[in-house]
């Protein structure tokens, strides 16, 4: 380092002067700092520097690569995956529709339904874009089923619906009584999905609907809701509307008892059932009950017809209620024989 001109006040001189510090090597009109604090100062300013240098040396290729792996390495955590699980119910005919929301082209959307109460063979289809939905109202619906099964059995009408209005669709999946299908999603935008009856074999009760976006898992049923909100209701999907549902069965020495699982009813709506033997000596007595198995209802009670009607009024809301078909009155007389039930919810007409 060159020496500076000294006027004879610097602290080096100063301290010389004052005989504080050793004698330093002067020059003409010069004089250069070398007390042993100023040394001391000078080492740790290089030692500073020098370690600022080194710490450079590391962090600066550090955050370069950082830079380099987030913008052309690595990819950033995706978002969750969203699962949305809603329940509703669905009578005989007409559909429930959702709306699904901001799906992307590309997408994989995942659709499972399933029955968790009454007799409902599902069905699930996603609507084409431009899709007139007013046509797949009760009415319109019905007529067009009445028109198709004219001339195609019930699963050839079923086929001919979907390819009319339907990306995708299905009423059974993997041979069990539940629907399911995936699709990649042709363009971005919002769609409209459907849940019903099979028009196979109607049907009502109540679903439980898992619909996931790029999540296979879907197809199992099993998955609970995550992430986003995207599947919206158009319409109140937790009432069961009117409904009639026809079914047989078969009562014997070794079965002499059948009971039927209903949907959940509101309160003020009224449960309507009719059986009567198609067969043998049957004679039916139907008995409902309610959530904890008390009888609330009865008809042909002493089995003396072979035809039986029940109607009641529900004066609460119908959870977890069952209706039984038996083979015996209270006196134990047993009958056997085939019968066809019928099943209603607001609609009298069932017992005519």
């Amino acid at each position: 380092m060159r020496a500076t001109a000294c006027p004879g006040s610097c602290p080096g001189h100063r301290g010389w002067r004052a005989g504080q510090w050793r004698r330093q090597s002067l020059r003409a009109g010069t004089c250069r700092e070398g007390g042993p604090v100023v040394i001391a100062l000078h080492r740790w300013l290089l030692l500073l520097l020098l370690l600022v240098l080194v710490l450079l040396a590391l962090v600066g290729p550090a955050a370069a690569g950082t830079q380099e792996t987030d913008g052309q390495g690595s990819e950033p955590a995706e978002a969750e995956t969203p699962i949305q699980v809603v329940q509703g119910r669905v009578s005989t005919s007409g559909l429930q529709l959702y709306r699904l929301a901001g799906l992307k082209k590309g997408q994989t959307l995942y659709v499972h339904a399933s029955t968790i109460a009454g007799y409902l063979d599902p069905l699930v289809f996603l609507l084409k874009p431009g899709a007139d939905a007013n046509a797949l109202a009760r009415e319109p619906l019905d007529a067009l089923v009445s028109t198709l099964s004219r001339d195609h059995d019930p699963i050839e009408v079923t086929r001919q619906i979907l390819q009319r209005y339907a990306l995708a669709g299905n009423d059974d999946f993997e041979g069990h009584y539940a629907a399911a299908f995936a699709l990649e999603i042709p363009a971005d935008g919002d769609y409209r999905l459907a849940v019903g009856s099979s028009l196979v074999r109607p049907s009502a009760g109540s679903y439980r609907l898992v619909v996931g976006i790029d999540e296979p898992d879907v197809l199992s049923g099993r998955p609970e809701s995550r992430g986003r909100a995207f599947v919206f209701a158009e319409g109140n999907a937790g009432v069961l509307e009117r409904a009639i549902v026809s079914v047989t069965g078969a009562l014997q020495a070794e079965q002499p008892i059948r009971f039927y699982h209903l949907a959940d009813m509101a309160q003020g709506q009224t449960f309507y059932a009719f059986a009567e033997a198609i067969s043998g000596d049957l004679k039916p007595v139907l008995t409902l009950y309610d959530q904890s198995d008390k009888p609330v209802a009865y008809a042909n009670f002493v089995a003396t017809a072979p035809r039986a009607a029940l109607q009641y009024q529900l004066p609460k809301q119908a959870v977890g209620y069952r209706l039984g078909v038996t083979a015996a009155g209270p006196a134990g007389t047993a009958t056997a024989g085939d019968y066809r039930l019928l099943l209603g919810l607001d609609a009298p007409e069932v017992l005519s």
